[in-house]
């Protein structure tokens, strides 16, 4: 039977509330600073967004809201993600050291717009997200689409009913990956606004589909990867499996076996994806990290997936995901360290750890 992956679960997970400036990094004790971006939940269920430093989680906002991505700079650390209104909509934020900077939005929708990633470049601050959703009394019903904000200053990308999942610069050009359905793909890979559809690793059945998911791009050495999933669906059946593009190359990642990927990382000759496996004897889902399609299960005894990956310059490998804890939208924030399990501070049902960032030189380490 088909385990339910993470592509649907993300629908349904509410989001919420608080706030706590940011105090000055200190490293662990052993020179680091390991910053991840998710969310916390109250008693109520009301999530709000945090940056967790070694394990200590700080919430940045006093709204309901998440963090999505984190990036650090120089001296800087930037976190992406979005704030709710009172009237429903969201608020695309990016916080720098703690401090919200609202990215303006043309949505007309009412829904509002959301950040989703961010990378830093160059002196340049970039952030991938969406605007726009639901409009009432519209005949087209959604206005939806990808968005990239460089310095503030945003671009829709060419594509409706979409989104801006991942961002990256390098060599002068900017990446984004996500999925825009008037292209005829989920899977987008947009090179300074130019789209490029990412095709599946098999064509559609004749009585089916095959579907991309794009959720992340990385450029190193002149190749640009982007991690993400394909559903097949053939008739009755379907399955999700996680892909790996190389140049718009598609292949799967770990065989055959049932994935999804959510998270690419370059480090030399090395290419890390982190995802998730599902395990075809328990039927639980694997947090899952590969090197080069070499498969390392992250220590877990419950459903669980890793969203981001990360490799600090001294060679760890660290992964921010999170676990389901009994019930299947119940999550709990997960961080790993070689693929050992590591302490997030705020573990409470709800929460949600979306990225991971290392910084090693304490001298340098940014202040958030």
């Amino acid at each position: 039977m088909m385990k339910t992956m993470h592509f649907s679960a993300l629908a349904a997970m509410a989001l919420t509330f608080g706030l706590v400036a940011c105090a000055g990094s200190k490293d662990n004790g052993d020179g680091r600073v390991v910053y991840v971006a998710g969310a916390t939940a109250d008693a109520q269920g009301k999530c709000t967004a945090t940056l967790w430093e070694n394990g200590s989680p700080k919430k940045l906002s006093q709204r309901r809201s998440e963090a999505f991505s984190v990036c650090a700079s120089g001296n800087d650390v930037y976190v992406a993600g979005y704030e709710l209104n009172t009237d429903g909509s969201y608020r695309p934020v990016l916080w720098k050291n703690g401090a919200a900077q609202y990215l303006p939005s043309e949505d007309t929708s009412g829904a509002g717009a959301q950040a989703l990633s961010v990378h830093v470049s160059g002196g340049k601050v970039y952030v991938a997200g969406f605007e726009g959703g639901f409009q009432m009394g519209s005949d087209v019903g959604y206005d939806m689409a990808p968005k990239v904000w460089v310095d503030g200053r945003g671009t829709r990308l060419p594509g409706d009913f979409g989104k801006a999942v991942s961002v990256f610069a390098s060599d002068d050009n900017v990446y984004a990956a996500g999925y825009a359905a008037d292209l005829g793909s989920m899977s987008v890979l947009w090179t300074n606004q130019a789209p490029q559809v990412l095709a599946p690793t098999v064509p559609a059945p004749a009585d089916g589909l095959s579907i991309g998911f794009a959720e992340s791009v990385f450029a190193s050495g002149g190749t640009v990867y982007v991690a993400g999933a394909e559903s097949i669906s053939e008739g009755m059946d379907a399955s999700i499996h996680a892909v790996l593009w190389k140049d718009g190359v598609p292949q799967r990642v770990g065989g055959q076996e049932e994935s999804e990927a959510h998270s690419v990382f370059v480090s030399g000759a090395d290419v890390y994806v982190a995802g998730a496996v599902v395990d075809t004897r328990s039927n639980k889902l694997l947090p899952t990290v590969w090197t080069n399609d070499t498969a390392q299960h992250l220590s877990n005894g419950r459903d669980a997936l890793a969203l981001s990956v990360f490799v600090s310059p001294s060679g760890d490998v660290y992964a921010a995901g999170l676990e389901y804890d009994g019930q299947e939208y119940i999550t709990r924030p997960r961080l790993w360290k070689n693929g050992e399990a590591q302490t997030l501070g705020g573990d409470t049902p709800g929460s949600t750890a979306n990225s991971v960032c290392v910084v090693e030189n304490p001298a340098k380490a940014p202040r958030s």
